[in-house]
Formats: structure tokens, C-alpha cells, sequence
């Protein structure tokens, strides 16, 4: 069962307690249940018999595909908007390409912010 941080951050959202997950470039990173939410979304979409699996399932698969995520560039015109999304703090954007994942880590406090489903 996943433990709530109390603490509430303005736009980074919720941390998950205790909840720290590795990325082979970044290192320890801090998720976010926007970030852990938004996964286990886009999981079932492209799989709807995932529907019925735990937090449990969902957290290890995260953590699997979260490790092997490499830095890389969005457009100029999406960094900007991102900025403004995220309050100004410039954030890292990590692909993982073979599961369609882009996760958006923030370069100051290394919260996972979200993540997103890439095509």
C-alpha cells in the first residue's frame, strides 16, 4: 500500500511517501502521485486486462521503466510551455522509448512531476 506525504507542493503535486525510485542518469528521484497516477493511466489504455492489477504491479513496472528512461529534447515551443506549467523551474525530460514513456523530473527537488505517453 502506498503511504501520502501530507506535504503538498503548488505545482509539482503530491509526494508519495518514502517513495524514492532510480533513473541510471539522474539517480534518486521523488514520485509524485500526479506522475504515478497519470503511468498507471496510460498503462491501462494500451491494455485494458490491466485495470484489475494492484498498486503493487503498477509501482514495480514504474520503477522498471522509470530506470532505463535517457535524458532528451522536447521542441522549444513545448519547453516553454512546460516552464510555465511547472511554475519556472527548469525540469529534465527523460524517454524511454520502447515502453512510449516521457517522464518530466524537476532539475530542483528531482520530483517526478508526471509523466506522459509518448508515440
Amino acid at each position: 500500500m502506498i503511504k501520502v506525504k501530507e506535504e503538498t507542493m503548488k505545482t509539482l503535486g503530491n509526494i508519495i511517501g518514502e517513495t524514492v525510485i532510480e533513473n541510471k542518469i539522474l539517480g534518486a528521484c521523488n514520485l509524485t502521485i500526479h506522475a504515478f497516477t497519470r503511468f498507471k493511466e496510460y498503462s491501462c489504455k494500451k491494455n485494458y486486462k490491466l485495470h484489475k492489477q494492484s498498486d503493487d504491479y503498477f509501482m514495480k513496472e514504474l520503477k522498471k521503466v522509470f530506470n532505463t528512461a535517457k535524458i532528451g529534447q522536447i521542441k522549444n515551443y513545448h519547453t516553454v510551455i512546460r516552464l510555465i506549467n511547472n511554475n519556472y523551474e527548469p525540469s529534465y525530460y527523460l524517454f524511454n522509448h520502447w515502453h512510449n514513456f516521457r517522464f518530466v523530473v524537476s532539475e530542483k527537488n528531482k520530483n517526478i512531476v508526471t509523466c506522459e505517453q509518448i508515440y
